[in-house]
């Protein structure tokens, strides 16, 4: 199963910061 974008937007956003 591919990971919707939404997911990966959402973790790349959760980690860019960190």
């Amino acid at each position: 199963s591919s990971i919707p974008s939404r997911m990966f937007t959402f973790i790349l956003g959760a980690v860019s910061p960190a």
